[in-house]
């Protein structure tokens, strides 16, 4: 999935693809090394779908029994996006 970062001075906007469970959001802004940090989900329209978090696989439920993607993809998606904030500074 494509992941994209707008810095304007020292905001920072993380858009992401599809719908990530709110922990996906809060992890980058906390990650993050801007003073301000915007997370946006539903952004760029590749990909898609949602994002649960590793620790809802084992609950299942609508969203993870739909979800085209693997236990661990929320995590890698956050560690991406972390290593991205790194190239913007």
């Amino acid at each position: 999935m494509e992941i994209q970062i707008l810095r304007i001075g020292d905001m920072a906007m993380v858009s992401v693809p599809g719908e990530p469970f709110a922990e996906v959001g809060a992890a980058i802004k906390r990650e993050s090394p801007f003073p301000l940090t915007m997370f946006c989900g539903y952004s760029s329209g590749k990909g898609g779908d949602y994002i649960p978090v590793a620790s809802e696989f084992p609950h299942g439920g609508y969203e993870v029994e739909r979800t085209p993607y693997g236990t661990g993809a929320a995590e890698s998606l956050i560690r991406q996006a972390v290593a991205l904030f790194a190239k913007l500074q």
